[in-house]
């Protein structure tokens, strides 16, 4: 029987539940809004399938390192479809090329109500519903069904998501012929439970559903700046510079309410069993500038199933030679877990007696406040870009 300190290290996969022969194991949400198991003892007839599964007590091993893998940068030559995605659009390319072979694609996706699901796709009208980052843990509940019933219809079935989803995937399917994975970049999950009290308090102050969250929309500045966006269903919406104005995606980057399993990670590194690894390249400038400032992704290839994700750019995309080095600058969470500022512990206490705003303010992460006014009256007059161009030269 699964049996460890779920609070702590379990990754919320529920590759568990999948595997468990009796039922006997279920997701429930804790108090911080992250689902983890719970087993009922009564139905549990200790088989041990669940601990074989755990994505935190057992993995495949990888079959390159790192510093072995054959690295690429690259981005979409379609500047309209790049600006859709968060990166250089290299997932969506390779996707898009999987279902018009009939075959299937699993990633994350925003349901109507804005809530992360991984789901399936096998049109390839709907791989931009897999488009761009979602700043929040994605449910997994169901997924494997999804991808078992592909593999037994002898189709293909591309999955994309974090090192340890991929992990849980692998555990679950083994090395399967017809099974791809991409693992991205991972620089945590953050707690849906936070996420829907961000969202609501938006809705009250905007007045309206909140039918679109874009954490990284590169529309006003471009893929160096991106900016989120989230928009109303009575036309409003908000605009502010992630990584530096806006009240989510900062306390994101603070991570303060990210789960805790994050904050030692054993899914970085050579430990990561992905096929092909994403992320965003900010390594050549003059390539960078290439992408007329509409994104390029990184591409780590580590096993020969990477290589055939690769061969499917070549039409539409601009892709180079680059180093491992190039990459893991600015890239960081490739090699090492996630740390967080602020008051963790309280930061979940106030979310839950007074709202996302008060937590934030209190608990969160901060910002020198000078630098922040600063920041806003160089956004509204148009001169944040133009500055940060010349200080970077």
């Amino acid at each position: 029987m699964i049996d460890f300190n779920f609070e702590e290290n379990c990754y919320g996969c529920a590759a568990c539940v999948e595997v468990c022969p009796k039922h006997a194991i279920k997701m429930v949400t804790n108090h911080e809004g992250f689902q983890v198991p719970k087993v009922d003892l009564s139905l549990c007839v200790n088989c041990g399938l669940c601990e074989k599964k755990c994505t935190f007590l057992s993995k495949q091993k990888s079959e390159l390192n790192l510093n072995e893998a054959v690295c690429k940068a690259a981005f979409r030559k379609d500047v309209q479809k790049r600006e859709q995605s968060a990166s250089g659009g290299i997932a969506a390319v390779i996707s898009e090329a999987f279902v018009e072979k009939e075959n299937a694609v699993i990633g994350c996706a925003w349901s109507e109500e804005l809530v992360a699901r991984h789901i399936l796709v096998n049109n390839k009208q709907d791989v931009f519903c897999l488009q761009g980052s979602k700043y929040v843990q994605s449910d997994m509940r169901g997924i494997y069904k999804n991808i078992r019933i592909c593999l037994e219809k002898g189709k293909k079935c591309l999955f994309i998501g974090t090192p340890c989803q991929v992990g849980a995937v692998k555990n679950i399917f083994g090395n399967n012929d017809d099974l791809y994975t991409i693992g991205l970049i991972c620089g945590g999950v953050a707690s849906p439970k936070v996420w829907e009290s961000f969202k609501a308090e938006q809705e009250k102050k905007y007045g309206g559903k909140m039918i679109r969250a874009n954490f990284r929309s590169k529309g006003r500045y471009g893929w160096n700046t991106p900016v989120a966006l989230y928009e109303f269903e009575n036309g409003k919406k908000s605009e502010k510079l992630s990584f530096q104005l806006d009240a989510y995606v900062l306390q994101y980057l603070y991570g303060v309410f990210k789960r805790k399993s994050c904050y030692h990670c054993t899914y970085k590194g050579d430990s990561i069993n992905a096929d092909l690894i994403l992320g965003d390249y900010w390594g050549s400038t003059e390539f960078r500038e290439l992408s007329e400032n509409m994104g390029v992704s990184a591409i780590i290839c580590k096993t020969k199933k990477g290589e055939e994700l690769v061969a499917l750019l070549e039409q539409e995309c601009k892709v180079i030679d680059t180093t491992l080095e190039a990459i893991l600058h600015k890239n960081q969470p490739l090699i090492q877990s996630v740390g967080h500022f602020g008051d963790r512990e309280g930061f979940f206490q106030c979310l839950d007696d007074k709202g996302y705003t008060y937590a934030a303010r209190h608990c969160g992460g901060k910002t020198n406040p000078l630098k922040y006014i600063v920041m806003q009256v160089l956004d509204k007059t148009g001169l944040f870009e133009l500055i940060k161009r010349r200080i970077k030269g």
